[in-house]
């Protein structure tokens, strides 16, 4: 998942101190909506839905990672490798298109719910 600085930005967030490596739930809580102009998934019949201000969406559990962009040289994309070892959707698409074209801030909420388990937190499709 990427962020833009803004509404209108073309700029994106850095995730340069994101904690990578750390287990939890990515949260994106609403600071402000506006009408998504997104057509949505049509496949899986999801479209974009406008959230209230101050909601709490929980976009995935699993350990954090971050994708540098090659251009920037920065980490431009965050995520989550979830414990079950899925090959898709390591976040919530529901919850991803809740949050679309809104602004958000995005914590995470740290937890121990890897039960020991180390995973492998580098980028794979999703």
């Amino acid at each position: 998942m990427f962020l833009l600085t803004g509404p209108d930005a073309e700029d994106y967030v850095s995730f340069e101190n994101a904690p990578v490596g750390q287990p939890g739930r990515l949260v994106a809580i609403v600071v402000e909506t506006r009408r998504s102009e997104h057509c949505g998934d049509i496949a899986r019949s999801l479209v974009p839905v406008t959230p209230r201000v101050a909601e709490e969406i929980t976009l995935g559990a699993g350990t954090l990672f971050t994708d540098t962009d090659a251009e920037l040289g920065v980490p431009t994309a965050v995520g989550l490798a979830p414990d079950d070892n899925r090959d898709t959707d390591w976040l919530d698409p529901r919850a991803s298109y809740r949050c679309h074209n809104q602004t958000v801030r995005l914590e995470l909420r740290i937890s121990s719910h890897t039960n020991g388990h180390a995973r492998d937190t580098r980028p794979h499709a999703a």
